[in-house]
């Protein structure tokens, strides 16, 4: 049996990890990647016979962000230290290519101090750059602090576009 899952933090990855596992298996392999950390367990299997080649699975489709566990019965079968390796990266090259992929841009936080009567031009700027409100905070002195994630490929042309759209009032300003 295997299961994938897509995944944003180590502490997702370990949780969905302890809720998938099959305690009356004989082993619960697994590995995960986010950005550079990767992780990989053998479950009491021989060192780097089911964990790694299911970390080389996950790089060979060269994913990110996904942990998968493969949970193996012990059958009697003794497959010896090559036949593990093939069984558990298999198990996972076929469950990782079976599952739909898309592509995740990396995005920028920014920050806007808009006042209300700028609201208009912002939104459609916004809009047009496909930015992901986060937060909004009205103020009595007239502005609306607006939070946004934008693509950071499209970061620049969106910073341009709001200064043109509201005359150089909005400023954006990225967030750390």
């Amino acid at each position: 049996m295997f299961v994938r899952k897509t995944v944003k933090s180590n502490l997702q990855a370990e949780q969905y990890i302890e809720e998938h596992r099959d305690l009356s298996a004989s082993h619960n392999c697994y590995a995960y990647k986010l950005n550079q950390e990767q992780r990989a367990n053998d479950d009491g299997e021989p060192s780097n016979t089911a964990g790694q080649p299911i970390l080389s699975a996950i790089n060979a489709e060269q994913l990110n962000g996904v942990c998968v566990l493969v949970t193996r019965p012990f059958g009697g079968t003794k497959l010896g230290t090559g036949g593990l390796a093939r069984a558990y990266g298999g198990a996972a090259r076929d469950c990782l290519r079976l599952a739909e992929k898309k592509s995740i841009q990396r995005q920028a936080s920014v920050q806007m101090q808009v006042p209300f009567y700028s609201l208009r031009p912002v939104y459609q700027v916004l809009n047009k750059h496909n930015a992901q409100q986060r937060t909004e905070q009205y103020s009595e002195a007239g502005e609306v602090t607006i939070d946004v994630e934008v693509a950071v490929s499209r970061l620049e042309e969106m910073k341009q576009d709001m200064l043109d759209a509201t005359h150089g009032v909005v400023k954006p300003e990225l967030l750390q």
